[in-house]
């Protein structure tokens, strides 16, 4: 009988891939498991924007790096809160059948994480956030102290340790057995600044700014995956979100307000200021700045410009995903393909993103808001492409 392969499960953007990714990678296979999935974002990220290069060249980056196989993560979870970004990529990670989860973390205590996720979880710790959101705190800002009021401590405010607590959340949520496991991050922190003194793990946000800044110089060469230099080289990286700012902001002037109900994550008042702001500025980044207040940081800010944009509500952000789109995979990962085709599966596999068309259910409206996505992003690419560029695609394969 063949021996069963250990699977681990990567949930994340490679906006772009990079060294601290690539030590993730062989981290994980040096603990003894066989094949890793990435359930990675699509065209959109977490912080409301369009990736940095579409999502099979940043697979192609992920397979070149040691993945086996790389999923998307598709919009609007991939441009959501922790919660709904996370929920999602454990769905899929459940329904393909890992056995654990592995995430970076400044702390790398796995112990201090599931404390902090069962506080979270409490009824007491969910009425002081209501209390403090209805107050008129922002969200975030009462995230925090919610936990410090009930446990008298302050909560990690590490990036990626925040993400690992709504990671394990969501698996408690769905009462999954997959195993959390936290490596210890290497590196920098996001929020630093440059990387002309690093020569070793920049963060990605790091590696943007200086793209956007600097363009794609030798010295970006020093600091990441060579695979991924080429990518980006190759490509003429990188997709801007200035290229469509004046369909954004066009769009936004001739909406009414009347449009935003039950659009997602806009309450507050956060909707009628963004479509207010729009008619006062030309730019996008004015926009975003124009919004952004102590109550609205700029990650939710964007996030909310691209929920009116898209017409995302609540309700799409609760629902199952209804199929992941294979965006990449290694010959492990066509292997484990072929017997995760044979199990029944509640989260469909496509490999041409045409065949999406026909599931049905649930499956139209996520095909509804993937295309509408797709269709701003290929204006947004140095290249510039149709609307249904990304029917058309296929997985890269190593």
């Amino acid at each position: 009988m063949m021996k069963s392969k250990k699977t681990v499960g990567i949930i994340c953007e490679y906006n772009p891939f990079h060294g601290g990714h690539k030590y993730q990678i062989d981290e994980i296979k040096r603990m003894g498991f066989d094949r890793v999935v990435c359930i990675m974002s699509g065209n959109t990220v977490q912080r409301g924007e369009f990736a940095i290069i579409d999502k099979y060249l940043r697979a192609e980056m992920a397979v070149k790096g040691g993945a086996d196989l790389v999923l998307e993560l598709p919009y609007p979870y991939s441009a959501s809160s922790a919660e709904f970004f996370a929920l999602a990529g454990v769905r899929i990670l459940d329904d393909v059948g890992v056995d654990a989860i592995c995430f970076g973390s400044e702390c790398g205590e796995i112990s201090e994480l599931e404390k902090i996720a069962k506080t979270c979880d409490s009824e007491k710790f969910n009425e002081i956030y209501k209390a403090l959101v209805s107050s008129g705190m922002g969200t975030a800002s009462a995230y925090f102290e919610a936990y410090k009021k009930l446990t008298g401590e302050e909560m990690t405010s590490g990036a990626n340790d925040l993400l690992g607590v709504a990671y394990i959340r969501a698996l408690n949520k769905e009462n999954s057995k997959i195993e959390p496991i936290a490596i210890k991050r290497k590196g920098s922190d996001y929020r630093s600044g440059s990387i002309e003194n690093m020569t070793e793990y920049p963060s990605a946000t790091m590696l943007r700014n200086y793209i956007y800044e600097n363009g794609l110089s030798e010295k970006l060469s020093d600091n990441i995956p060579k695979e991924t230099f080429e990518i980006l080289m190759r490509e003429n990286a990188p997709v801007k979100m200035s290229n469509v700012e004046t369909a954004i902001v066009t769009c936004l002037r001739l909406l009414h307000t009347s449009k935003l109900e039950n659009i997602a994550d806009i309450g507050g008042g956060l909707g009628e200021k963004i479509l207010s702001a729009a008619h006062e500025v030309t730019t996008y980044n004015e926009l975003v700045s124009s919004v952004v207040c102590k109550n609205y940081p700029e990650a939710r800010v964007r996030r909310a410009i691209f929920n009116i944009l898209f017409g995302v509500d609540f309700e799409d952000l609760k629902a199952y995903p209804a199929f992941t789109t294979v965006l990449g995979f290694s010959n492990l990962g066509r292997e484990w393909l072929s017997e995760l085709r044979k199990k029944e599966k509640k989260i469909a596999i496509i490999t041409k993103p045409a065949d999406s068309e026909s599931l049905g259910g649930s499956a139209v409206r996520q095909i509804y808001l993937d295309r509408r996505v797709d269709a701003l992003f290929t204006l947004a690419t140095p290249k510039k492409n149709n609307s249904g560029e990304y029917i058309k695609r296929h997985p890269f394969v190593k």
